[in-house]
């Protein structure tokens, strides 16, 4: 929601009181109505006006350019509309391209750089459990607000198109006829199935490509292509749900229709914010103090969300969230101290290298085994976890050994899953047996090959085809009998690559592959083909116009792509290249003060993985590492 013009303060009665910071949180009295709207339905800026300048400028003093965004929670029920759990009043916009006017109200509200307010309302005062599913959702809701600044205003200019047909629900977010790889900002991940049919198979999980364009984080020549279905089944307006089938037509759109409509993005992946600090606000009644509960589910809640906005940008952009002193004082506010939370003030000194990584590994599973960076991924990330694990400590490890017990609960719930748990040789042999007579179920034919889709897809896709690959190459040297013949695998995979737009022959990286088989370069397409056919036994001699792509692709800097393109690398024996030098010490680089990269799972275990295998002795654990279960803290959920 963009706020009007400034709201005459002076003609109503002030409302907020006394500002207190309380470590990473500044806690605001205020006593008067704070609902999303008024009265005579008019919008409430004036409440927000009033706690945006009491923080700002009055409360805290010469804050006003240090934060991009006030989180507001509050200790009392507000209302923000039906059904509503987050509200972003958007304050600025600089940014051309992305289909919303350039506005600057930000001296209204105190400040010379705020971009957005976001109301979280009471979503912390009753208790909620790390990792839960009602924990899970308030970061969702808060990443959804976030994403507000940028993301679901692009237009198209097509003949026989309306301008808005990108946009759905409240035409502030993406319509639900777009594939948008199960954005957040809605719209689904649609699977084409045959006789024009199409079925949502994932909702809600993260920011999409047109999220990572408009913020900024993905440049326009590696936005894929996008899927646009026409259909009378579904309104463009309708919230997202799993498992919906309608009858489509489908229409692929490219990075040229969105700038050809929007105007090229000003200023560009290159030159766009990546690092954002917000301020979180809790807005108590005036006359008795902060609930000191909320205090600490807010501190908690400021750690996983930190974490998650890295994952969910693919390390690509950082957002701080906690209180920051002015400058001229030199000090901090006293810290709010969790249990377990080591590099911080009276608490232990964090490690770094193996020692760190795998310590913040084990701190991070959760209850029942499993690890997670979002509950979509809990298969993968639970499987790198143990792999991780079980190269750091040979000797076994209790945390392994509940993990592999979690895999025996759960229900793999497509292609990539079940591929996965087949390569880990993790699970029973009827088991395996029950996953590979499923697998070949979904079996697409391609030319003479073999190659398989997304669940239920009769598409290929380079993903799924390639982890199948893999999952058959482990099977085969089990003594297991493949998913597929590993031949007509391999051949799909790599009948499957095509020319690199952005390489000029002779270059050694003019081939790569794409999500599907059609689109633009992939990277985790690329990668994850490479690694496939690496567990096949092929050498870098016979990838001479594929390997080089190892080297100049664009992935996330400090998330699990780098780790996993050095174990490429190595495997296809290029790990001398001084590239991959450079890139090694991009990765160690990036490793954070707790142990982990980027706050994710996926990302930690396989950078340890990788530190591991380059067997450095002074990187490897002194010895046994033990952990005081009462005092973990649970990861991303």
């Amino acid at each position: 929601m963009q706020l009007p013009d400034r709201v005459d303060v002076a003609k109503a009665q002030q409302q907020v009181g006394a500002v207190d910071a309380r470590g990473n949180v500044i806690v605001v009295d205020f006593d008067g109505d704070y609902d999303r709207f008024l009265s005579d339905s008019s919008s409430n800026v004036l409440a927000r006006q009033q706690v945006a300048e009491q923080v700002l400028r009055s409360g805290q003093g010469e804050l006003d350019n240090r934060f991009d965004f006030l989180v507001i929670f509050t200790e009392f029920p507000v209302d923000l509309g039906p059904n509503t759990t987050g509200v972003n009043w958007s304050v600025s916009n600089a940014v051309e391209g992305i289909g919303r006017p350039i506005f600057h109200s930000s001296g209204s509200f105190g400040s010379r750089r705020l971009l957005s307010i976001i109301d979280m309302r009471n979503a912390l005062v009753e208790p909620v459990t790390p990792g839960s599913f009602q924990e899970d959702q308030v970061l969702d809701t808060l990443m959804h607000e976030l994403m507000h600044q940028w993301g679901s205003h692009l237009r198209l200019d097509l003949p026989g198109l309306p301008a808005d047909v990108l946009l759905g629900s409240g035409g502030v977010h993406w319509s639900a006829l777009l594939s948008t790889d199960a954005s957040v900002m809605y719209g689904a991940r649609w699977q084409l199935l045959p006789d024009m049919r199409a079925r949502s198979i994932g909702v809600r999980e993260q920011y999409g490509p047109l999220d990572l364009y408009a913020a900024g984080w993905l440049d326009a020549e590696e936005l894929p292509p996008i899927t646009l279905l026409e259909s009378s089944d579904l309104a463009s307006s309708a919230l997202p749900e799993i498992g919906v089938e309608i009858t489509a037509t489908a229409r692929t759109l490219g990075a040229a229709d969105i700038v050809a409509a929007n105007g090229a993005r000003v200023p560009d992946q290159n030159g766009s914010q990546k690092h954002f600090k917000a301020a979180l606000v809790l807005l108590k009644r005036s006359g008795a103090p902060a609930s000191e509960a909320v205090l600490d589910r807010i501190e908690a809640f400021r750690l996983r969300a930190q974490d998650r906005f890295s994952a969910l940008t693919l390390g690509r952009a950082h957002l701080e969230l906690g209180y920051e002193a002015p400058s001229a004082t030199a000090q901090a506010p006293p810290e709010r101290m969790l249990s377990g939370q080591c590099g911080e003030v009276g608490q232990p000194d964090c490690a770094t290298g193996t020692e760190g990584a795998v310590q913040w590994l084990l701190t991070t599973q959760r209850a029942d085994g499993s690890w997670a960076d979002k509950p979509q991924t809990a298969v993968r990330d639970t499987l790198l976890a143990i792999a991780a694990l079980q190269a750091a400590m040979p000797d076994g490890h209790a945390s392994i050994d509940q993990a592999i017990a979690w895999l025996a609960t759960v229900t793999p719930a497509d292609v990539e899953q079940k591929a996965a748990l087949l390569q880990s040789g993790l699970i029973g042999l009827a088991a395996e047996s029950a996953l590979v007579a499923d697998l070949r179920q979904t079996r697409t034919p391609f030319g003479s090959e073999a190659s398989f889709g997304a669940q239920g897809s009769r598409r290929a896709s380079t993903l799924e085809t390639a982890q199948v690959l893999g999952a058959s190459v482990s099977l085969q040297a089990r003594g297991r009998e493949p998913v597929a013949p590993i031949d007509e695998l391999l051949e799909a995979v790599v009948n499957l690559r095509q020319a690199n737009p952005a390489a000029n022959p002779p270059s050694d990286a003019q081939f790569c592959w794409a999500r599907e088989s059609r689109g633009g370069c992939d990277g985790l397409s690329t990668l994850a083909a490479l690694r496939a056919i690496a567990a096949v036994g092929v050498t870098a001699g016979q990838l001479d116009d594929t390997r080089g792509i190892l080297l100049s692709l664009e992935v996330d800097p400090d998330g699990a792509q780098l780790a996993e393109r050095l174990h490429v690398m190595q495997a296809l024996g290029l790990a001398d290249d001084a590239r991959v030098q450079a890139l090694d010490g991009s990765l160690r680089a990036a490793q954070r003060v707790d142990g982990s990269w980027a706050g994710s799972v996926s990302a930690t275990a396989e950078s340890l993985r990788w530190l591991i295998a380059r067997n450095l002795p002074d990187l490897q654990p002194a010895g046994p590492i033990e952990v005081d279960a009462p005092s973990s803290v649970v990861g991303l959920p």
